[in-house]
């Protein structure tokens, strides 16, 4: 084994010393190998990395290419059964036009008279749907109906209390000539409405929580939207009993704070 010797004192160093032992010189060239071969090391595994990555990319190109020509045959095919469909369209299009034309031709050799039945027919067709005219309403009163009285009423007045989220939140029970619609508005209100074959109708409404009281908010968004839809009368404020839009009416209101709710019971018979 070669001695080592201290550039700088000349004396002996031992191997594997970092430094002189004599002069504690530091031997500079050890430090420059060991970092040329780390270096060299750095270099072999960033151009491993490299081709690694070239290899990825080659394949994620080849797959896009692959599927990008697969949407153009699809796409292509589309387009030509898109093209076959306008074409059918387009000949059932003139069809329907020269059906129509003929029937126009028909039509305007019928005597004017027929329009002014089909005009008395409309309005009172609309007249049927006032508060005056609120019979047909109640004798088939049904949930999709009902729903559909109270979402207008709500639309019109915008409640802060009442009102339901949809049809399939209100029930129904048959029992004889009665028949019964019970639901929970969005405050908690627990509502039915009977009605019958003569046209009477019974509403009973329990409110939980609230003390009798008739200034409550919640109280009279429920009558007054109840009033208006069934009866085209407002309801809230009115007690005892009294006659209005053909219907004799019977109000009484209770308080049950010992049971934790209030109540109003409704019966109006057609007069």
């Amino acid at each position: 084994m070669a001695d080592i010797r201290c550039p700088h004192c000349g004396g002996e160093i031992p191997e594997g010393m970092r430094f002189c032992p004599h002069c504690m010189t530091a031997l500079v060239q050890t430090e420059k190998v060991d970092i040329k071969q780390t270096a060299g090391k750095k270099k072999y595994f960033a151009l491993l990395i490299a081709l690694c990555a070239c290899a990825a990319i080659g394949l994620c190109a080849y797959f896009i290419i692959a599927h990008t020509g697969n949407e153009s045959s699809s796409q292509s095919k589309n387009t030509d059964t898109s093209v076959s469909t306008d074409v059918s369209q387009t000949q059932s299009s003139n069809e329907s036009l020269q059906s129509k034309q003929t029937t126009s031709t028909t039509t305007s050799a019928v005597p004017a008279e027929t329009t002014t039945s089909q005009q008395i027919t409309s309005e009172t067709q609309t007249t049927s749907v006032s508060p005056q005219n609120k019979q047909t309403f109640k004798s088939t009163l049904d949930p999709q109906t009902l729903a559909a009285e109270i979402n207008n009423w709500c639309s019109a007045h915008s409640p802060k209390y009442f009102g339901i989220n949809a049809a399939q939140d209100i029930k129904t029970e048959h029992e004889a000539d009665v028949t019964t619609l019970y639901f929970t508005d969005k405050s908690g209100a627990s509502i039915s409405i009977e009605t019958d074959k003569n046209g009477n109708i019974g509403i009973y409404i329990r409110i939980s929580h609230v003390s009798f009281n008739a200034n409550d908010p919640h109280t009279k968004e429920i009558l007054s939207a109840l009033g208006e839809m069934l009866f085209g009368c407002d309801l809230n404020g009115r007690s005892d009993t009294f006659n209005e839009n053909g219907y004799s009416f019977e109000i009484m209101s209770r308080n049950m704070p010992e049971l934790g709710f209030s109540e109003y019971s409704i019966n109006a018979k057609k007069s």
